[in-house]
């Protein structure tokens, strides 16, 4: 990434712009659906789903800290070098007409999606 000149967080959105089309069959089951598409993504990569709360206008995912500090420090990455990934659902929920965000905590990352 950083040899292409791209931070972390426009690689994340670039590839949230790629694979956002392949969200579109959520599109009409609101935030709920989208958000546990983005828990079954994270779980895919190792992640830990914590809860998942919502409805049609507003969902919540949380999620166990990813990665864990082993992988960290084996691919030499800092938290702030793995938090971009998270920026990948920001195009993806502009893409369906939602507003994203996401908040690290000590333990745990919470991803809210709403209209």
């Amino acid at each position: 990434m950083q040899e292409q000149g791209l931070s972390g967080e426009d690689y994340a959105h670039w590839i949230g712009r790629r694979f956002a089309p392949g969200w579109e069959r959520v599109r009409e089951e609101g935030a709920l659906a989208v958000a546990r598409q983005a828990a079954l993504s994270i779980a895919s990569v190792g992640g830990v789903l914590l809860s998942i709360s919502g409805d049609e206008a507003r969902a919540e995912v949380t999620v166990g800290a990813w990665p864990a500090q082993e992988f960290l420090t084996l691919l030499d990455l800092s938290q702030t070098d793995a938090d971009a990934a998270y920026h990948i659902f920001g195009p993806i929920a502009e893409s369906l007409g939602l507003q994203y965000e996401w908040q690290r905590g000590a333990d745990q990352v919470r991803l809210a999606f709403s209209r």
